[in-house]
């Protein structure tokens, strides 16, 4: 039997996470297919991904949008649990996470944290 009490984790997650990775999942029983990333011949303390390019579904309840990859960006939005983005192939392991690339409505590039470096959570999933 599946637990609905909801365990509150911290909301200060560096990339925006506000519940503890596969929260989504733990309550439905839910399981979604992991991005495909793929790193580059480099490996150094940033490193090159290449990210299947197309839509992606925000797997957490709280995702932000940064305008550079790295927890340091300045936060210009926030996705929730459920909603959509269009990332392109572009991706960088920075600062423990992986991040993927969009272009905005504004024309303006943004960049969303995918998952930890260590893989070992999904906040975005192949739609």
């Amino acid at each position: 039997m599946l637990s609905t009490k909801k365990t509150k984790t911290p909301d200060h997650y560096p990339c925006g996470h506000m519940r503890g990775p596969g929260w989504h999942d733990r309550m439905t029983g839910a399981t979604a297919p992991t991005p495909t990333v793929q790193p580059t011949q480099s490996a150094t303390a940033s490193s090159a991904v290449n990210v299947l390019p197309g839509t992606y579904r925000v797997n957490v309840d709280g995702l932000n949008v940064r305008d550079r990859p790295s927890v340091s960006g300045n936060v210009v939005a926030t996705y929730s649990n459920g909603q959509t983005v269009n990332l392109d192939h572009w991706g960088t392991v920075a600062d423990g996470y992986i991040w993927g690339r969009y272009t905005a409505y504004s024309g303006a590039v943004r960049y969303i944290a995918l998952a930890p470096a260590d893989k070992s959570a999904w906040y975005l999933v192949k739609a």
